[in-house]
């Protein structure tokens, strides 16, 4: 689609813009688990989204006195699709205590293109940098953690632990007015352990986590 703009720099100075914009979304979820022999557990779910969205635009400045005079020319548009994954197991160890592992993926792709012609000439057009762009963002992760939990008796008292593995992979590509591409993966673990008791009236609550980010 295509956004022309029409600007004039003017001592006094009058705007009229009109915009008309779209989108388009949809998305699936799905989920499921099931039990075995009530000590084993096994669930599933995944997701799928995508978006497109389109603007179109006509923009006029003037004043009395016309200094300079612009138009451009700018096809745009963009568009994401997100995907998730996701099983996991669960154990029941006893009554009191139980095992649980999970794994997850997810991937995140997104698109947004903006090109700009100057055809304030229209025998000799060019490209207008300043409002041209076209970046590619591409990023996955892979998440892998394990659960433990017991309740003690004689002190009425739950303990849970956890530990994971995180692999981020970041993928940008800044396409104009040079290629630009920047690709890392960023791993890192996480832990925790909490300790409570559920008694109302002695209570008390102690807990340790660890935990990172990625650069975005």
């Amino acid at each position: 689609f295509k956004t022309l703009i029409r600007i004039r720099s003017k001592s006094l100075k009058s705007s009229k813009t009109h915009s008309d914009n779209t989108s388009h979304s949809g998305s699936f979820n799905f989920s499921a688990n099931k039990g075995f022999n009530d000590k084993y557990r096994l669930s599933f779910s995944t997701s799928f989204s995508m978006s497109k969205n389109e603007a179109l635009s006509a923009k006029e400045d003037s004043t009395t006195t016309t200094v300079t005079y612009k138009v451009l020319d700018i096809n745009s548009g963009g568009n994401s699709r997100n995907f998730n994954i996701g099983p996991s197991f669960r154990y029941e160890i006893s009554d009191n205590s139980s095992l649980g592992v999970s794994y997850s993926y997810s991937n995140n792709y997104s698109e947004s293109l903006s090109m700009a012609m100057d055809v304030t000439n229209p025998n000799a057009p060019v490209i207008d940098t300043v409002n041209t762009r076209n970046v590619i963002t591409s990023n996955n992760t892979h998440s892998v953690r394990s659960n433990f939990y017991t309740h003690f008796d004689a002190i009425d008292a739950n303990l849970s632990a956890h530990a994971g593995f995180n692999s981020v992979g970041l993928n940008k590509d800044d396409r104009f007015p040079v290629d630009d591409p920047y690709d890392r993966r960023f791993n890192s673990v996480s832990g925790g352990i909490s300790l409570n008791t559920e008694s109302m009236l002695n209570h008390w609550y102690i807990s340790y986590d660890t935990n990172s980010s990625t650069p975005s």
